[in-house]
């Protein structure tokens, strides 16, 4: 085999987190980060002057609640796909 071609079977393991040592320079996979685009393109809670209501509170809970399920689905493919190693 040529030298050119271990050089890209090398990348390519270390591309598919197959190399050793290699794992955080492991290409992010598509579907481990589709859920970030089902995030709302807009936040539902709104800056306030004043002491929020009950709506503006929920509304603002609620974008938290999405943002954390979403990094929480994305950190747990993450940690599957580190631990298959």
């Amino acid at each position: 085999m040529t030298f050119a071609g271990q050089r890209n079977i090398e990348d390519l393991e270390t591309l598919a987190g197959r190399r050793s040592g290699a794992i955080d320079q492991a290409a992010v996979r598509y579907r481990d980060l589709a859920t970030l685009l089902e995030l709302l393109p807009e936040l539902r809670s709104t800056t306030v002057t004043a002491a929020p209501t009950q709506d503006q509170f929920n509304a603002l809970v609620a974008d938290l609640q999405d943002i954390h399920q979403a990094l929480k689905t994305v950190s747990d493919a993450l940690r599957a796909q580190a631990l298959r190693r």
